[in-house]
């Protein structure tokens, strides 16, 4: 089970693969848990593997969360977007999940076939409804409904049996500006990659964790610069796979 750190301050999500993103309202009494940091779902057009992730309420209240699917890309420039979509499904649309109880939902693509990965993001929302308050009891509940922790997780929709290995088309180059490098890593591939480390050597300089989808390039200013007989490389994660890649020098 996987609990969230939590911030009350309403910040910028950095661009992170596989965990968990909140937006947190002002109270502090929410707590939600999830079991999962991201899904992998098996879908040819014909038919989709369903993938089921569990929630958490961890906390002395009875809280509903309501699922909602997202279309998540990004555009040339490295941002993250995200839009509503009906090509996922997450059901049950809302669950009750009492005091320290749980609720499992249930994520299925069902979309048109698509060729390559198609990428989404499962959203859910926690809200609850305020206590009464016995000396207001005639007038009505007088409050509004509390919304607490967004938690959205990666879903990743493919054909497994078609798809192509989850690191083909992943290239890195640098080049030297000035004391600093200028890293480059590209994938050229059909599959998203999440750039976990950049390494000289057997040393870690920076660990970005960026998710880089299907044809697109991210850059990284400012990184130290590899040293005589030294190598810039690059870790990747796909999943449970992992590799690394050396970062050519751009002449």
């Amino acid at each position: 089970m996987f609990f969230p750190s939590l911030s009350f301050n309403k910040t910028r999500v950095p661009r992170l693969a596989c965990l968990a993103f909140l937006t947190l309202a002002l109270r502090p009494a929410f707590a939600l848990g999830i079991d999962k940091l991201s899904l992998e779902i098996d879908a040819n057009g014909k038919f989709s593997s369903a993938s089921q992730v569990v929630l958490f309420n961890d906390t002395n209240d009875t809280v509903y969360v309501t699922g909602r699917p997202l279309a998540w890309n990004s555009d040339e420039a490295g941002a993250l977007t995200t839009q509503p979509t009906t090509d996922l499904a997450i059901s049950p649309a809302t669950a009750r999940i009492p005091a320290q109880g749980a609720a499992a939902f249930s994520v299925r693509y069902v979309g048109p076939k698509k060729e390559g990965e198609s990428t989404f993001r499962a959203s859910f929302r926690e809200t609850r409804m305020p206590a009464l308050d016995p000396d207001n009891a005639g007038q009505g509940v007088g409050a509004q409904v509390l919304a607490g922790i967004v938690v959205t997780i990666p879903v990743f929709v493919s054909d497994f049996a078609s798809r192509a290995p989850a690191f083909k088309g992943v290239e890195a180059t640098f080049r030297r500006t000035g004391q600093d490098a200028m890293l480059s890593v590209k994938n050229g591939g059909s599959r998203h990659v999440i750039v976990d480390a950049i390494r000289i050597g057997d040393e870690e300089i920076r660990r970005p964790r960026d998710t880089l989808f299907a044809n697109r390039r991210m850059t990284y200013a400012r990184i130290k610069q590899p040293g005589a007989g030294a190598s810039l490389s690059v870790v990747l994660v796909n999943g449970t796979e992992t590799r690394r890649i050396t970062a050519m020098e751009e002449k």
